[in-house]
């Protein structure tokens, strides 16, 4: 695969207010990003720097205070957004109620991400994959190779991939929190070639631990058509 940057997709986490450096999921100990593209944590700055820097126009958000439970970051999204970038944010949903609720608030060249954190059993998948548009995504969240469920779902990470398909998804993301930040490789190789395999229709993003030009090479090589990076950007590492 050639090194082109059209395979990035940057990525900029938000609590309060600010871009802050995801390491291993362990949200409590996130500080704001310090980046070699900008001196600022301010989410414009920071969404102007990465869309320059991968010659991007589309950034993948995820509200770490809606997705905790808390009030959702819509000055940030905004803020974003202003630059004239299309966001694909993450913003907790839970539910049909409250993916009409952020669809409303959100430009119309951006896009929701549901988040299998944030859906308490397979029925919720199945609704909010009901009310999806083609241009919607499932996250299919884990943390070290393991669905983040509640012990409702009992249900392995590639029968929950075919059960968001089945639903209506037809972009996945796949994605390992521990693996996040640490320049370690994503972990989620052979399960997303396994799931490019079985739904050979649908689109797939990975990421997670990206440092080098070969680990997004190989994500590519497994299936995907873009890559989540957020730490190799700021470090300079890619």
């Amino acid at each position: 695969m050639s090194r082109e940057l059209k395979v990035l997709l940057p990525v900029i986490d938000l609590l309060d207010g600010q871009v802050v450096h995801a390491v291993a999921g362990e949200r409590e100990s996130y500080l704001p990003v310090r980046s070699v593209l900008t001196e600022l944590s301010e989410p414009a700055a920071v969404a102007r720097a990465l869309a320059e820097r991968c010659s991007c126009t589309d950034i993948y958000v995820a509200d770490l205070d809606a997705i905790s439970g808390r009030d959702a970051n819509v000055k940030g999204w905004t803020a974003i957004e202003s630059t004239g970038a299309s966001l694909l944010l993450d913003a907790g949903v839970h539910n049909v109620a409250e993916l009409v609720s952020v669809r409303n608030r959100i430009g119309a060249m951006s896009q929701l991400v549901v988040g299998l954190e944030n859906l308490a059993t397979p029925k919720e998948l199945q609704e909010t994959g009901s009310e999806c548009t083609v241009r919607d995504i499932f996250s299919l969240d884990l943390r070290c190779g393991q669905p983040i469920v509640s012990s409702d779902w009992n249900l392995s990470p590639l029968q929950i991939a075919t059960r968001a398909v089945e639903a209506g998804f037809r972009r996945i993301i796949v994605l390992d929190v521990a693996q996040v930040g640490t320049g370690q490789g994503s972990g989620t190789l052979e399960l997303i070639a396994n799931i490019r395999t079985l739904h050979c229709d649908v689109e797939l993003i990975g990421g997670g631990g990206v440092h080098t030009w070969q680990d997004v090479e190989w994500l590519v090589e497994a299936g995907c058509s873009r890559v989540l990076v957020a730490s190799a950007l700021h470090k300079g590492w890619l």
